[in-house]
């Protein structure tokens, strides 16, 4: 029924997987959308799902809990799509799932490993295996290339299955579940550009989430910038002054007013401690007068984001 309803969803929605797993509490999928519709997608797609899945189960209540998370992939990079497809693809051999009643990856139905392995005929339309097989370097339409995966893939399952895995691969999947994004500084760069001209003019209400907190960190550090070249000093400069050194006070007081970032994020950065000593220093600057706090204020003044 789940796959089913992706079925329908795709279908509406011109949606492309390049990979998927279902397993018995979440799911995940490398997902291409060709149009900009992945929240009203989603909104369908779970909607939809739960009541069919509560119709069936004679159920009351949430099937999914909270919102989906949808990390945007560089996937213009052959390392990072191949590094998401993987994760996908061996859940089932991470989440314990490879027991005696199936013994090895491919035994697992409920994945695009399984489609990937077999005879490219049997493929459905919304699921494309072509992007998936080029950051491999294999054709999938043959048979000696969906082997040469298969063997790739069960062997990086008895790695998991082992204790094997390496901290390379710890490292990449601990950031892709954890980030909005996954990719490049190239890649992280241009989205954040993205953001910011989609903030410009519109309620910062309707954006949301990790990637708008990374825009708003990264804007802020800009400013941190122009704020040292002013006072003339660099950034290690500056954390190794005193925290009642003005020139702090007033880099942190800038922050604090021309940005959204909070207390403990400038503590943070400027080494100035807890939040509690950034608030003191911060509201002690801003209501001093001295000649230097003055000077200060007046060199920064016309600085924004």
């Amino acid at each position: 029924m789940f796959l089913r309803t992706l079925v329908e969803a795709c279908g509406q929605t011109g949606w492309i997987i390049h990979s998927y797993v279902l397993l018995p509490n979440h799911y995940h999928w490398l997902l291409e959308t060709p149009e900009p519709n992945l929240s009203a997608g989603m909104h369908w797609f779970q909607g939809t799902y739960a009541q069919r899945f509560s119709k069936r189960h004679q159920l009351v209540g949430h099937v999914f809990q909270g919102r989906y998370k949808a990390p945007l992939i560089d996937a213009g990079t052959n390392h990072y799509f191949r590094t998401v497809s993987e994760y996908i693809h061996l859940n089932p051999a991470r989440a314990g799932l490879l027991d005696s009643a199936c013994p090895r990856l491919s035994d697992y139905r409920w994945s695009s490993f399984a489609w990937f392995i077999g005879p490219s005929s049997g493929l459905p339309s919304w699921l494309e295996h072509r992007t998936v097989a080029a950051v491999y370097g294999l054709d999938l339409t043959s048979v000696r290339g969906r082997q040469a995966f298969r063997d790739h893939l069960e062997a990086r399952a008895w790695e998991c299955i082992s204790g094997r895995l390496g901290d390379v691969d710890r490292q990449r999947w601990a950031i892709l579940r954890r980030g909005w994004c996954y990719g490049s500084e190239a890649f992280r760069a241009e989205l954040l550009e993205r953001v910011g001209r989609a903030l410009a003019g519109k309620d910062r209400a309707s954006f949301g989430g990790s990637m708008l907190r990374a825009h708003d960190e990264q804007q802020a550090r800009r400013l941190i910038d122009r704020a040292l070249r002013r006072v003339g000093l660099g950034l290690q400069e500056l954390r190794k002054l005193r925290k009642n050194d003005a020139r702090k006070q007033a880099v942190a007081w800038l922050v604090r007013t021309r940005t959204t970032m909070k207390h403990k994020w400038v503590g943070a950065e400027l080494s100035m401690g807890s939040r509690v000593s950034v608030y003191q220093a911060v509201r002690r600057f801003g209501a001093a007068s001295e000649p230097e706090v003055a000077r200060l204020k007046r060199l920064l003044q016309d600085l924004t984001i």
